[in-house]
């Protein structure tokens, strides 16, 4: 694992890869769908996909599709970049896993909030967060555009396990790129997985 990274803002490590060449970017929980509005002026061909639609700008050349990231489907060979940017850590570990080996044969870029370690779920360690008091509606939920989609749980792993998680679903190469501390959420991290 590369051991150089850099602190600061997303675009400090984003825009150096978006600059070497052009393709099809894949944004995951594509939230507001300012990067894949930031990547589609690059030059790249974007496909956003995200269960809440009510901030998308809905620019045109953007490929927008309202969609659960846990149902969607991802072909190999469909996309040159995944971006996964503050998705993660909105998912319980199961979902996880399963996005992430979905993503196994395409550059991924992850960017996720890392956890404590105080849990362990199988052979993995971090923390559960609640992302909504249990008693709340599912239909309340989604008016929340920054937690998760309808899940009470998800899951923080800390650093070390975030690593293996990417690597035990099938990925070469996990190379950490940059680290970010938030005041009151703790470490967030960015990691591009490699096939």
């Amino acid at each position: 694992m590369n051991t150089t990274y850099y602190t600061g803002k997303r675009h400090n490590v984003l825009f150096p890869i978006l600059r070497k060449r052009k393709g099809r970017l894949l944004d995951l929980g594509s939230g507001h769908g300012d990067w894949a509005e930031r990547v589609h002026k690059r030059g790249w061909i974007v496909t956003a996909v995200d269960a809440r639609t009510e901030r998308w700008s809905g620019k045109s050349g953007i490929k927008w599709i309202q969609s659960d990231v846990r149902d969607f489907q991802i072909l190999p060979d469909e996309y040159d970049l995944i971006f996964c940017l503050g998705l993660l850590y909105h998912l319980e570990l199961p979902d996880q896993i399963e996005l992430i080996t979905k993503c196994n044969h395409t550059e991924t870029i992850f960017e996720t909030q890392v956890g404590e370690p105080k849990e362990f779920i199988g052979k993995y360690i971090g923390h559960i967060h609640m992302e909504f008091p249990e008693d709340m509606p599912i239909a309340e939920r989604t008016d929340h555009l920054q937690s998760a989609w309808e899940n009470t749980y998800s899951f923080w792993p800390t650093e070390d396990s975030l690593v293996a998680i990417i690597e035990d679903c099938g990925f070469k190469t996990v190379e950490k790129l940059q680290e970010h501390i938030m005041q009151e959420k703790g470490k967030r991290v960015t990691y591009r997985a490699i096939p």
